[in-house]
This record gives C-alpha cells, structure tokens and sequence, in this order.
C-alpha cells in the first residue's frame, strides 16, 4: 500500500486500503501494531508511516536530532529544524523543546547545538 501511495500514509488509511485489496475487516489498532512493530515501517509523524527503504531515519525525535549531530557536526538551530523536518512530520516547536534538553544537547558559544554523549 506504502509503495503504491508513494509517501507517507496515516496508519487508518493503511488499514482502509487493506480492506479494498483483500475485502476483508483490518482494525486500525491492528493495522498500527503491526506497522508499528515491523522494520520495514518507519513512524514520521503522527500516526504516518513510511517505507523504510525510502531512507527515512528510525526513532523519536530526540533520536533524529542526534543522528543529524553525528553525522553532520554541531549545527545552528534553524539548520537542525531544516534536517529534522525532512525526516519527521512534525511541528518545529516539537525540534525545539527537544533540542533545548540539556540532557541530550548542549549549546556552544557561537549558538551551535551538538549532542551530550
């Protein structure tokens, strides 16, 4: 269905696509569970799920964040939104109050973000 749409798709349109296919009932929450659990899926936002093999990076935002770091060194803030938006449907305050824990990111002096290891 993923393939076919040919971008991210909200689980219960999954779940309706299924029962057009197969003409049987697909529960949304089974629908969910099972794309949720399963690696090919990739969650991007709220209730969108992607293909995997389309390069979208696993994990929570927090977890993106980090990735974006690492790969690319420490970043100024509208930098690491731009990044994150092209791998997370969300909004940017969500970046933000993630980007602004000191737990997991810290700020240098030229207003550049890198992660706490």
């Amino acid at each position: 269905m993923l393939r076919k749409h040919g971008s991210p798709i909200h689980f219960r349109e999954v779940a309706k696509s299924i029962e057009k296919l197969f003409g049987k009932k697909a529960h949304v929450a089974t629908t969910h569970n099972e794309l949720i659990k399963d690696p090919r899926f990739v969650l991007v936002g709220r209730g969108l799920y992607a293909l995997s093999e389309w390069g979208y990076m696993s994990g929570v935002v927090r977890d993106v964040i980090r990735q974006i770091l690492e790969k690319n060194g420490p970043l100024k803030k509208d930098e690491v939104v731009n990044k994150v938006l092209k791998e997370r449907y969300v909004k940017e305050n969500t970046i933000l109050v993630n980007l602004n824990n000191p737990k997991f990111f810290k700020k240098d002096k030229e207003g550049r973000y890198m992660a706490i290891s």
